[in-house]
């Protein structure tokens, strides 16, 4: 399945996201609470997360 990034992007700014059901059809699902996680000076992390951080296996 083809997904358009353009109407992906909408979905998230709105807070919908995509998800996989149990029969592998995506359909989309918003959450009731949402959270955003500062992550300027005032998000503290475990130095294992850190390491695995530095690694650069993945972005954030």
């Amino acid at each position: 399945m083809e997904i358009d990034i353009d109407y992906l992007i909408q979905g998230y700014a709105q807070g919908y996201f995509l998800m996989a059901d149990d029969t592998g059809n995506l359909g989309w699902y918003s959450s009731r609470e949402r959270a955003i996680i500062p992550l300027d000076e005032r998000f503290r992390y475990p130095k294992s997360l850190r390491r695995v951080l530095n690694q650069e296996r993945f972005s954030v």
